[in-house]
Parts: C-alpha cells; structure tokens; sequence
C-alpha cells in the first residue's frame, strides 16, 4: 500500500513539473515569436 502512495505522489510530482515546464516553454516561444515579428 505504501509504494502505491509513493507511486502516486511520484506521478503528480512528474505531471506538476510537467505543467511547469510547459508553460516556461510557452512562455518563451511567445517570446521568441514577438522577435520574429519585430525582425520582419
């Protein structure tokens, strides 16, 4: 029962961290899209 606890917390860890970087990624893709528009 304990490793299926620590299963759980691993994944949610795992899909926090997900959720993280994927707006950090965004983040910086709008970014670099707004200095693409401006070299145009």
């Amino acid at each position: 029962m304990q490793r299926l606890d620590q299963q759980l917390i691993f994944l949610t860890a795992l899909r926090v961290t997900n959720l993280s970087n994927q707006s950090l990624l965004q983040r910086r893709c709008k970014k670099d899209l707004n200095q693409d528009m401006k070299n145009w």
